[in-house]
């Protein structure tokens, strides 16, 4: 499972050697920086007490039993041998997950967080466009409050009165409308196109030209979409992305409150 974790974590990023001095506690910085990121530090060295031929053994025979892959990638002009997770390999990972030991860091809470708000996003859009009244609420999952504070933030970053949004349908449909094109180009227009494009699929927004999953694979080779989802979505909460315009600073406060709300929840079943 650590193998499995740390080549999904990497994503294509390094190939065999890389994943197994990983876990032996014999990683360059550029790893280390790497692991940072996409949140498998707590695994560095976590394989240490092993013989580098175990590991290696490990490694091969899943690569046997179709759950890993190694793909010829070109870079800098030369045809290196990285490591993919498969579509097997990811389903044997999910059922044990839970059990590898890895807490959750405050920038993985962060990504959370603001999935959590675009799949919402993408409800409250839907639900603009064709339902009124307290049925809207029920759809999206929102209390009142939470709507409330989710129009009145919108509003202001699309410069949009909140107290006009619920007036008549065409109100609520011209302030969806607003909000599409405000994430679609300042978003969603601003990551890598397959960033974007997972991201989107993840959260549930039918776009056009939005590729489906069989496409995404066919296209761009995506092993994991949740994995680029997650990257396009940690984007979003780096300090430069929360100051590059209003709407994404906006989405970096409703992920705040996610979390706030997230933790009085939690408080309150204890």
């Amino acid at each position: 499972m650590y193998i499995l974790r740390c080549a999904e974590a990497f994503a294509g990023r390094r190939g065999r050697t890389g994943v197994v001095n990983f876990l032996l506690g014999q990683a360059s910085p550029s790893t280390l920086s790497l692991a940072a990121q996409q949140g498998v530090s707590e695994l560095f060295a976590a394989c240490k007490d092993a013989e580098p031929h175990e590991l290696q053994q490990s490694f091969n025979a899943m690569l046997q039993l179709g759950m890993l892959e190694l793909r010829d990638i070109n870079l800098l002009d030369k045809s290196l041998p990285l490591a993919f997770v498969t579509s097997r390999g990811l389903a044997e990972l999910e059922l044990h997950r839970a059990k590898l030991p890895l807490p959750v860091t405050s920038a993985q809470r962060g990504t959370d967080n603001i999935l959590l708000v675009l799949r919402k996003l993408s409800k409250l859009m839907a639900a603009l466009r064709h339902t009124q009244g307290d049925d809207l609420l029920s759809q999206v999952g929102f209390s009142g409050e939470q709507f409330q504070h989710y129009i009145q933030l919108l509003g202001k970053g699309l410069h949009i009165r909140p107290e006009t949004v619920l007036m008549s349908l065409g109100a609520q449909q011209h302030f969806a409308d607003t909000l599409e094109k405000g994430l679609a180009a300042l978003v969603f227009g601003e990551l890598r196109e397959v960033e974007a494009q997972c991201l989107r699929l993840y959260i549930g927004l039918a776009w056009p030209h939005q590729l489906d999953k069989e496409r995404l694979l066919h296209y761009y080779g995506v092993v994991s979409i949740e994995e680029l989802a997650r990257q396009g979505a940690a984007r979003l909460t780096a300090r430069e992305w929360q100051a590059k315009c209003q709407l994404v600073s906006i989405l970096g406060f409703l992920a705040l409150s996610e979390g706030r709300h997230e933790r009085r929840d939690g408080r309150d079943e204890r």
